[in-house]
């Protein structure tokens, strides 16, 4: 099973590729029409710089093109920073979610999945270059949309009204997998900027330590979202 996912994994993509890669690479097109979503940061991107960092990059370097569209996009929601879409182009990276999908508007988490996934291409690369052109930008653009995204209560820093990868659940407050990846990538972010020579926000470490994570102290456990 490894060995096919290896082979169809590196049949589908190629350093020359500049246009992202859509779920089942090119097995299937008709389903999501090439668009691009969370699976290759979250999914196929760690393998890759294993063993092909150049493939790896080709698709980190999709994103960057998608950059400001990804501003604009978290403008228009009325937020910091750049929100990466559920659906990205595979010309320019912009938002092409059907209207008819909730993940559309909801499932967020699309957003700190791809800055997580620069980091750990520049933590296993530690390609220079890179680190200044496209990993820290893209993870200041995303902490800072983090920032804006939730919100200070007394309970600590919460983002409400959003989708975890769990699809059949919606609109829900404090999603444990948005929320610590949300706090991973503020963490990377506070380090990522030290590697620039730049100088974080103090309320970025501030955020990541007061972050809201729902558990159930009476078991012990994280639970999926508040309530």
């Amino acid at each position: 099973v490894l060995d096919s996912a290896f082979f169809y994994l590196h049949s589908s993509l190629h350093p020359s590729n500049k246009n992202g890669m859509a779920p089942f690479g090119l097995s299937q097109f008709d389903y999501y029409c090439g668009h691009s979503f969370c699976d290759t940061e979250s999914g196929a991107l760690l393998p890759l710089t294993l063993a092909a960092p150049a493939t790896a990059q080709s698709l980190l370097e999709f994103r960057l093109r998608g950059l400001e569209n990804a501003r604009r996009l978290a403008a228009l929601y009325g937020y910091r920073g750049a929100q990466f879409p559920w659906e990205a182009s595979p010309i320019d990276g912009a938002d092409v979610t059907p209207t008819f999908a909730g993940t559309g508007w909801e499932e967020q988490h699309v957003t700190p999945d791809v800055a997580l996934g620069f980091w750990e291409f520049q933590n296993l690369t530690g390609d220079e270059e890179f680190l200044h052109k496209g990993t820290w930008p893209v993870l200041r653009a995303v902490a800072e949309w983090i920032e804006s995204r939730g919100v200070r209560t007394s309970r600590g820093f919460e983002i409400r009204h959003i989708m975890g990868p769990d699809e059949g659940v919606q609109d829900v407050n404090n999603n444990s997998y948005v929320n610590v990846i949300c706090r991973m990538v503020l963490d990377a972010a506070v380090h990522c900027a030290e590697l620039a020579g730049a100088k974080p926000p103090a309320s970025w470490a501030t955020i990541a330590r007061s972050m809201v994570i729902p558990i159930d102290k009476t078991r012990n456990i994280v639970l999926p979202y508040d309530h």
